[in-house]
């Protein structure tokens, strides 16, 4: 159950919000995604998120390992990037009332996603601890030999 449903519809929600918060901030590269696009790019996160709450307890390894890097660094560089976007206006310019806006609508979103991004690229790399107890790279054994036969 946990895995089937609960998983993907939060990570559907999660991702949701993110593409969604996260697109908001093309409009400062001049890209105009008013209207449709800004939901398509919600749609995109809420497809990411469910697969990667889909695989956050699969039974392979290589995927899990990627999906929960992903979360973790989602979390902790979006936190890192909120706090920065949130409590650096309030101290440099405590008379600016949109200060904290900042760190809700511009750094969080932006530090979550390439948390996201980050966090899967690192869990593809990393090596991964199999079923057996063994650890798996994907790379050959250090000192064995590669053949290059086809």
């Amino acid at each position: 159950m946990l895995r089937y449903f609960v998983l993907p519809v939060a990570g559907a929600l999660a991702g949701f919000v993110v593409g969604f918060m996260a697109s908001i901030n093309l409009a400062y590269l001049g890209i105009d995604v008013t209207g449709w696009p800004l939901v398509g790019f919600g749609v995109l996160g809420a497809a990411c998120g469910s697969e990667v709450g889909y695989l956050f307890n699969s039974p392979a390894a290589r995927p899990r390992s990627a999906a929960r890097w992903c979360v973790a660094t989602a979390v902790v560089l979006g936190g890192i990037a909120f706090l920065a976007g949130f409590v650096g206006p309030i101290l440099l310019r405590p008379d600016l009332p949109q200060g904290p806006m900042l760190g809700i609508f511009c750094t969080g979103p932006l530090g979550t996603l390439a948390g996201a991004i980050v966090g899967a690229l690192i869990g593809f790399v990393v090596p991964s601890k199999s079923a057996g107890g063994t650890w798996r790279t994907g790379f050959p054994a250090r000192g064995t030999a590669v053949s290059s036969r086809r």
